[in-house]
């Protein structure tokens, strides 16, 4: 009998300044087959995290740019609950590279997504909202607020 072990939340995230209540991705930072020929295979989290947002159809922007002398990069956002996803990539050396869950809720929600332990209370948080609620308050969101994810959407864009 096989067992399966989840991660642990500290082999997966690590706390970020990029904003408030955000979290790095581990191992986003590297160049990618997409990005870089004969470069690494995307993360299996990450490959999870991008799937989810996209079964869930949930707003998204998706930039792609690159030239012969310039570097190739792809820039992609998902907007949810109280920040969302952002994910940079690219064959450049410097600037901002990697993906964050940005919000609370947010990290609550890839977590589950993630089978990943969820980590304690944290800091400002009344309860641990479950699955269901999180699944049941996006699916309200993008339903019945368009204007506000709309704002959401444009927070995360601005993180270039």
């Amino acid at each position: 009998m096989t067992t399966v072990i989840s991660p642990k939340f500290r082999d997966v995230f690590s706390s970020s300044r990029l904003a408030p209540r955000s979290f790095f991705v581990k191992g986003t930072r590297r160049l990618f087959c997409e990005c870089y020929y004969g470069a690494e295979r995307y993360p299996i989290h990450w490959l999870k995290l991008i799937q989810a947002c996209e079964r869930l159809e949930l707003p998204s922007t998706c930039e792609e740019s690159s030239s012969p002398i310039n570097a190739h990069s792809i820039t992609r956002s998902y907007p949810f609950l109280d920040g969302g996803l952002i994910s940079r990539e690219g064959n450049y050396f410097v600037g901002l590279k990697g993906t964050w869950v940005i919000g609370i809720r947010a990290l609550r929600f890839v977590c589950y997504e993630l089978e990943i332990q969820q980590p304690r209370r944290l800091k400002g948080e009344e309860s641990i909202r479950s699955y269901r609620e999180l699944i049941a308050e996006i699916d309200w969101q993008v339903n019945e607020q368009p204007d506000k994810l709309a704002a959401l959407h444009r927070e995360l864009d601005s993180f270039r």
